[in-house]
């Protein structure tokens, strides 16, 4: 059983890491790490890599930003030679009260949204 429970959405999710910034979608996310897809032509992080995560709303705006994590799995989104995406999970690392309080509004967002 996990720890934190898990959120269906597909949000957009930016990764900053060394000097690359790259562009996905959520696939799920909770208090303790997300999973993202990400096209395969992006510089991407490796794996154990300490990325910097920033999350938006379904309109693009903002929400929570500066989230410290590193990458804990890369894999092909799916199992096919000539498959466009790759799936990236995080696992965040420590942050601070006003940064998980900014984190849990974000998750509250998702769910009322997913409800609706």
């Amino acid at each position: 059983m996990r720890e934190h429970e898990r959120i269906t959405a597909s949000t957009p999710v930016s990764l900053r890491f060394r000097s690359n910034q790259v562009r996905g979608n959520l696939i799920d996310i909770s208090l303790g790490g997300l999973s993202s897809y990400f096209s395969r032509k992006n510089t991407l992080p490796q794996i154990l890599e300490k990325i910097v995560i920033d999350l938006k709303d379904d309109e693009g705006q903002q929400q929570v930003s500066g989230i410290e994590g590193f990458t804990i799995r890369i894999q092909a989104a799916e199992a096919v030679l000539d498959s466009e995406r790759i799936k990236i999970a995080v696992k965040f690392l420590a942050m601070s009260p006003e940064k998980k309080e900014r984190l849990e509004a974000f998750l509250v967002s998702l769910k009322t949204h997913v409800a609706d």
